[in-house]
């Protein structure tokens, strides 16, 4: 797996390949799409990205949800045994527990690395470990515990608290030299960080992780680097087709992040490569003017965050976007016709409870 005496980690933001997009990417008059996908990723030895959807024959959709989402088998071909994929987030679930069932049937079959759902609350919880150049890793995936948490006996995702995480990290620690945790959480198409996810991100380094990132809001975001480890506050979407009304741009801006450990074992991001999706949601490294205007976003919202000042304000200048409120409306007008504006409410009461308070 490791190829050369650093090793060298790399972040990715969120994956879901549908049959029609498959279909286009896997075309043999196309250019190589496993090529494309894999271009950012030269020389890393370990790669941490979210697994958006499940993999499924199941034609029965979760109830009472506006977006069902279902990756192709064939998104299995683009990742080899550098990769390990994150299923906590709020679409595993979409075709209920076959679906989950079968997907990781599916990626035990190819040998792939995953964490952060299972039929319980147990195997939810269960960390994948990684071996590299006789360093190990652990990876602990967790998603927003309003997204599908496991029970003791029923199948989800590990819900992202700190009384189920930390505990996590310290039995992780007694068996791994390192600690990584992959969040799904935040508000979507908003790219400052809420009160809980800056929270719960310290709690985690506190604990002894060394990298902390989070992904769901569809949007890149900025990064946080000091002596406890490494933040990525979001990746953004790596591939994933446009299927919101309205435009909104920042959907298709997206990144790879570098972190490498030296021969000391001091981990820095020692890179960043802008990737731009196409207008079919695949990811292409960016050059030129995109590149640059990928580059100047990260460093704009790396600085906000790490200044600390006025993030309230910025949070709130982003949610009263025309953009942001009219992706809102329609998110919650799918809602209001299928559950009614009680669940709506509800909706809003529990996303301010979660995101507004620290703890």
């Amino acid at each position: 797996m490791c190829n050369s005496f650093s090793i060298q980690i790399s972040l990715a933001g969120d994956i879901f390949l549908p049959d029609k997009l498959a279909r286009t990417v896997n075309n043999p008059n196309q250019k190589n799409g496993k090529s494309s996908f894999l271009e950012p990723f030269k020389d890393s030895d370990v790669i941490l990205c979210n697994f958006e959807a499940p993999i499924s024959d199941s034609a029965k959709e979760r109830e009472r949800k506006q977006y069902n989402l279902k990756n192709d088998l064939t998104v299995l071909d683009f990742f080899d045994d550098r990769f390990v994929l994150s299923l906590a987030n709020n679409h595993i679930m979409d075709y209920g527990k076959d679906g989950l069932k079968n997907t990781i049937t599916f990626l035990k079959e190819k040998n792939l690395i995953f964490a952060g759902a299972g039929k319980n609350i147990e195997e939810a919880s269960r960390p994948a470990f990684v071996s590299c150049k006789g360093i190990q890793f652990a990876v602990i995936c967790a998603a927003d515990p309003r997204f599908q948490p496991a029970g003791t006996n029923t199948p989800g995702t590990l819900p992202a608290k700190p009384e189920h995480l930390i505990p996590i990290i310290h039995e992780a620690k007694d068996k791994a030299d390192y600690v990584f945790i992959s969040i799904h959480a935040g508000m979507e198409f908003t790219s400052i960080p809420t009160p809980f996810m800056i929270k719960l991100a310290d709690q985690c380094l506190q604990a002894g992780a060394k990298i902390v990132k989070f992904h769901h809001a569809h949007c890149l975001s900025g990064q946080t680097e000091n002596e406890k480890g490494i933040i990525l506050w979001g990746g953004g979407n790596y591939v994933f087709p446009y299927i919101i009304p309205g435009g909104f741009s920042p959907w298709f801006q997206s990144a790879v992040w570098k972190v490498t450990i030296n021969r000391a074992q001091q981990f820095k991001i020692n890179e960043i490569i802008p990737v731009q999706l196409d207008r079919t949601g695949f990811p292409h490294k960016a050059l030129g003017k995109s590149a640059a205007k990928i580059n100047a976003k990260i460093n704009k919202y790396s600085s906000r965050i790490n200044k600390g000042k006025n993030l309230y304000l910025w949070r709130l200048f982003s949610v009263l976007h025309p953009v942001f409120i009219w992706l809102a409306l329609n998110n919650y007008a799918g809602m209001a016709r299928r559950m009614g504006l009680n669940c709506v409410f509800k909706q809003i009461v529990s996303t301010f409870l979660l995101y507004s308070r620290k703890k």
